[in-house]
């Protein structure tokens, strides 16, 4: 799997069909074995004295759209949208703690080579993977710095403040505490089936905006929750 997004408390992951010939049914239950697995690693874990953290987890299936919008200062996000992301959502928010939920998509394309207790709207809590598959670890990352262009194509990903910090060679000062202003921003009647051109519009016209207060794109998330843009401005000191 994929991580895409991190959202503090959360993360969204993807296993990509048709990628070597996998078909929709083996990487959903790929992806179910992955989520069984996790919740038997994690959950209840001790983070501190006195203090647990617990997991619920959500599986869906089906077609996604990704898009990468925005440009403006050569600045770019990822989104990814569509049916299946709303669904995980809701998938997720009807897992209790300990347990991983599918959604009717997914539960339909692996029912049959798993177990679980079936829920109202066609989803249902997967109890079991009768038949695992074996985990396959990702292809190693290139030891060799990447090609200039590549290089250049990544960085329109990374906030200018860490790229400039790249460039110093300032690569231990990469984490550190900071005094912000956070703003969300919630986009009412984008989740309704959004086009491209409709993404890029939004994000093309936030980030211009933005930019010229001195602001920086946190994320941008399109979900069950509708279309949220965090946002964060630096207090300098």
């Amino acid at each position: 799997g994929d991580i895409i997004k991190f959202a503090g408390d959360a993360l969204f992951a993807i296993w990509p069909a048709n990628a070597r010939g996998e078909t929709l049914s083996l990487v959903t239950l790929r992806a179910a074995q992955c989520a069984l697995a996790a919740q038997k690693r994690l959950n209840n874990y001790p983070a501190a004295e006195d203090w647990k953290l617990f997991l619920r987890v959500g599986v869906e299936a089906g077609d996604v759209l990704a898009a990468h919008v925005g440009g403006e200062r050569g600045r770019w996000e990822y989104l990814l949208t569509g049916e299946p992301v709303v669904q995980v959502g809701l998938a997720e928010h009807e897992a209790q703690r300990g347990e991983v939920v599918l959604g009717p998509q997914a539960w339909a394309l692996i029912q049959n080579n798993c177990s679980g207790q079936a829920l109202p709207g066609g989803s249902a809590r997967l109890e079991e993977v009768r038949a695992p598959i074996e985990p396959r670890p990702a292809p190693p990352l290139p030891s060799l710095p990447p090609e200039p262009e590549v290089e250049s194509a990544l960085k329109a990903y990374i906030p200018a403040a860490i790229t400039r910090r790249l460039a110093a060679g300032q690569n231990a000062w990469l984490a550190e505490l900071r005094r912000i202003t956070v703003l969300f921003v919630q986009i009412v009647g984008l989740e309704h089936a959004p086009t491209l051109e409709r993404l890029q519009t939004v994000m093309h016209s936030l980030q211009t905006v933005l930019y010229q207060y001195e602001g920086s794109v946190r994320q941008f998330i399109l979900d069950d929750k509708g279309a949220v843009i965090g946002l964060h401005d630096r207090h300098h000191v």
